[in-house]
C-alpha cells in the first residue's frame, strides 16, 4: 500500500488532512513533506518556515521538560503554531488548493514526491498555500500526537534543520538531511524496541 497525505485548503480558510497511515508513519510523513518544501521554496519563503519551526521545536522541549502540566494535553500551550486556516476533519468549503505526498524509495532511502494543484504561476501565490498546507498537517499530526512522539518530532526536526546547516538546499538534496536525522536517533529508539522504531523499519524494509 502507498504511503500517502493530501492537504487541501478551502475558500472558507479551512484546511483537511487525509492520510492512510497511523501516527508513527505520519510522524515521517510530515518530516519529508517538510523536507520536501523546504528544498522547493524561494529563500525568504524558507527562512521563515524554518524560523518558525525553530521556534515551535523550543516549544515542544520546553513543554516537555519544564511544563509537566502541559504534557498529557494535545496542544503545545503557548507555542501552538498559528494559521489562517482551521484543521477540520473533512472537508468544509470549496477547494482551493490540494497538496499530495506520497514516501517514495531511491538508493539513497526515502523521499517525498509532491503534487500540488492548482499550480500557480505566480510562485508566490503558491508558496504561500503551500506553507499553510505544512502548518495543516502539523495542526493534524500535534492534535493526535501524544507527548513522547511530539518530542521524537522535535528531536527529528531539530537534527534535519542541523543537517541543512552543513549541506544546504536544492532539488538534488531532498529526502538526505530527513534520512541522516533519522540515523541520528535510530539506534536509541531501536534499543527501546519502542512501536514507532517497529512501524518506521517497515518503510525502509519493503
Amino acid at each position: 500500500m502507498k504511503t500517502v497525505v493530501e492537504i487541501i485548503l478551502t475558500d472558507k480558510k479551512t484546511s483537511t488532512v487525509q492520510s492512510n497511515s497511523d501516527l508513527n508513519v505520519e510522524t515521517m510523513l510530515f518530516l519529508y513533506y517538510f523536507d520536501r518544501v523546504v528544498n522547493n521554496l524561494g529563500e525568504k519563503a524558507r527562512n521563515f518556515l524554518i524560523w518558525e519551526f525553530n521556534s515551535i521545536i523550543d516549544g515542544i522541549f520546553d513543554d516537555f521538560t519544564k511544563n509537566s502540566q502541559k504534557r498529557q494535553g494535545s496542544e503545545l500551550g503557548a507555542h501552538f503554531l498559528g494559521t489562517d486556516y482551521s484543521l477540520k476533519s473533512r472537508i468544509s468549503g470549496k477547494e482551493v488548493f490540494r497538496a499530495k505526498g506520497e514516501l517514495a524509495k531511491s538508493n539513497n532511502g526515502l523521499f517525498m514526491q509532491t503534487h500540488f494543484s492548482p499550480f500557480s504561476l505566480r510562485n508566490d501565490k503558491t508558496e504561500l498555500y503551500v506553507i499553510e498546507t505544512v502548518h495543516a498537517f502539523f495542526h493534524h499530526f500535534v492534535g493526535k500526537a501524544k507527548p513522547e512522539t511530539r518530542f521524537v518530532m522535535g528531536a527529528l526536526l531539530d537534527h534535519t534543520f542541523k543537517h541543512y546547516e552543513n549541506k544546504g538546499f536544492s532539488f538534488t538534496k531532498v529526502g538526505l538531511a530527513p534520512s541522516l536525522a533519522l540515523a541520528s536517533i535510530f539506534n536509541l529508539e531501536k534499543d527501546r524496541n519502542s512501536m514507532w522504531f517497529q512501524k518506521v523499519e517497515k518503510l525502509f524494509s519493503n
